[in-house]
């Protein structure tokens, strides 16, 4: 089984290292602005993981989907990558 589609959208790593300010920013919109100011992506790569990013954020069994992905599933993921994403899920658990 490979990544969910909404988090191939966005990027693994672009989302787990941008995961507390995406869920701050929590709209479509927002995420699209904050990842062209930061050279994340172009106008068109930033709708396109924005768009992802809110459907991720907004659907916690979605969440929960592709943290457990990241850890337990995902081959190219370094290490530090996949204990950010154990946390964030550690976190997200307690709530």
């Amino acid at each position: 089984m490979g990544a969910p589609r909404a988090l191939k959208g966005v990027g693994i790593n672009v989302f787990i290292t941008n995961f507390e300010s995406f869920a701050k920013l929590k709209t479509k919109s927002n995420i699209i602005e904050f990842c062209i100011s930061n050279g994340i992506s172009d106008i068109a790569g930033a709708r396109i993981r924005g768009g992802y990013a809110e459907q991720i954020l907004n659907n916690p069994s979605l969440l929960k989907e592709c943290l457990n992905y990241i850890i337990y599933q995902s081959k190219k993921i370094n290490n530090n990558t996949k204990q950010k994403a154990a946390y964030i899920l550690n976190n997200f658990e307690k709530q």
